[in-house]
């Protein structure tokens, strides 16, 4: 009776040595990752290597939706230079004006504006307090 493999048939002792030598190497490149990343963090130029494509892509759009914010900014500037630009600019407001007064100016901040203000206030000055109480309380006190 000898050692049959998965197709059923019997396995030479060198085959089965050579397979289980690939699979003793393979079992310690995985156990040394694993053991690398238990206690380090992947280095930098891993990560780059890694992620490059999609550095790359979020490099790229970062530069094409700075240069295209630019670029507008700078036509309208170059278009709303000169005198007439000016003239126009000031009849678009006027049509604004009239088309809807209530939006001008406000008499009186909204009340949801009002809360939110005072709430950041309050939250504020609580923080300021705290800190300074913190501050005083950790300093050593000189006679």
């Amino acid at each position: 009776m000898g050692h049959e493999g998965k197709t059923g048939g019997a396995a030479d002792p060198e085959s089965i040595e050579v397979r289980l030598e690939q699979i003793r190497a393979r079992i310690a490149i995985l156990a040394k990752e694993l053991e690398w990343r238990g206690h380090r963090p992947p280095p930098r130029r891993f990560l780059l290597e890694e992620h490059a494509p999609d550095a790359a892509l979020a490099a790229t759009a970062a530069l094409v939706v700075a240069g295209a914010s630019s670029g507008k900014r700078a036509w309208h500037r170059h278009r709303n230079r000169g005198l007439l630009a000016r003239a126009r600019l000031l009849r678009d407001a006027m049509f604004r004006f009239a088309r809807h007064p209530e939006l001008v100016a406000r008499p009186q901040p909204s009340l949801g504006r009002t809360v939110v203000a005072a709430v950041l206030a309050a939250a504020a000055a609580a923080a300021a307090g705290a800190l300074s109480r913190r501050l005083f309380a950790a300093a050593p006190h000189r006679a």
